[in-house]
């Protein structure tokens, strides 16, 4: 069942930062009683970071994976006007990704994909820099008058 009656967290705050502050300083364990820090403890992980056999997120390889660059706006809220990607058309190792304004590029290398990212051009329509915030200080001024919250 979805309450009637709602209200969002930036609601609650109206942009401002919520700090609550101890009046008392709070009472510290002694030294004496710490059972984990300052003892040596084994790691299971250890040989195999030492000796570089550690598996990263980074280094997860499966058959037929693709990384992704994207190709991201020059400024909140620009949209794409055109984009020009012939020169990459050829390559047959890269793959371009369209939907609306999100443009992708896949390739099988990380760097191969980025040095594609850079081959492509494109043009935005950019937003009028009155309605563009450039401080942070007045993000939430310009989300009330645009009726977004």
């Amino acid at each position: 069942m979805i309450a009637k009656n709602r209200i969002t967290y930036a609601e609650l705050t109206k942009g401002k930062a919520i700090e609550k502050r101890l009046s008392t300083k709070p009472r510290l364990k002694d030294v004496s009683k710490f059972t984990i820090v300052g003892k040596p403890a084994l790691r299971k992980d250890a040989l195999a970071k030492v000796t570089g056999k550690a598996q990263y997120a980074g280094d997860v390889r499966v058959p037929g994976m693709l990384y992704a660059r994207i190709l991201r706006p020059p400024v909140h809220g620009a949209k794409l006007k055109s984009v020009d990607a012939w020169v990459l058309q050829k390559d047959k190792e890269v793959q371009i990704i369209q939907d609306r304004d999100l443009i992708a590029v896949l390739h099988q290398y990380p760097d191969e994909a980025e040095k594609a990212l850079s081959k492509i051009k494109a043009e935005f329509d950019l937003p009028d820099a009155k309605s563009t915030p450039r401080r942070s200080s007045n993000i939430w001024q310009m989300l009330l008058q645009k009726g977004k919250w």
